[in-house]
C-alpha cells in the first residue's frame, strides 16, 4: 500500500522548499509542480505516490501539496506572486528561524489571518504560546 502524506505532513518540508528558492540565485520563487519532485526526494516516497486518487480522479499527493501551500499562503508564511508561483514571506523565515518541530493546522491557528481564512468561531480564551503570532 502507498502512503501518501497528510497535508499537516507536507507543510513544513513545503516552507523548507520555499527557503532554498531564496538561496538559489536564479529564482526566489517557485511553481507547485516543481515542489513534487523535492517532496518525493525529502520524505523517502515512492514516485507511485502519484497513482493514489481521489473521487474526482486526481492525484491525492498533489492535492495534498496544493493544499498545504494554500494553508501556508493564508497564515501570510508563503505569497502568491503569479498564478501557480510561490515565494517565502519573512514571516515564513521567522517561522523557520523558530525550528518548529512540526507546522499543521493547529500551529497555523496561531496566526489572526488564518483564523479568519477558517472563519471558524473559537473561545474568547484561546491565547497562543507565543502571542507575537496574533499580530
Amino acid at each position: 500500500m502507498i502512503t501518501v502524506p497528510k497535508r499537516d505532513e507536507l507543510m513544513l518540508p513545503i516552507l523548507f522548499y520555499a527557503r532554498e528558492q531564496v538561496a538559489n540565485e536564479k529564482t526566489d520563487v517557485f511553481n507547485v509542480r516543481w515542489s513534487f519532485n523535492f517532496l518525493i526526494n525529502d520524505l523517502d516516497l515512492s514516485k507511485n505516490v502519484f497513482d493514489v486518487k481521489i473521487k474526482s480522479g486526481g492525484s491525492k499527493f498533489e492535492s495534498n501539496v496544493r493544499w498545504a501551500i494554500k494553508y501556508l499562503k493564508e497564515a501570510k508564511l508563503l505569497k502568491s506572486v503569479d498564478r501557480g508561483y510561490y515565494k517565502i514571506t519573512p514571516r515564513g523565515l521567522n517561522v523557520l528561524e523558530e525550528k518548529p518541530r512540526k507546522i499543521n493546522t493547529k500551529y497555523l491557528m496561531t496566526f489572526r489571518e488564518f483564523r479568519e481564512y477558517l472563519g471558524r468561531n473559537y473561545k474568547k480564551d484561546f491565547v497562543p504560546d507565543d502571542q507575537s503570532k496574533l499580530m
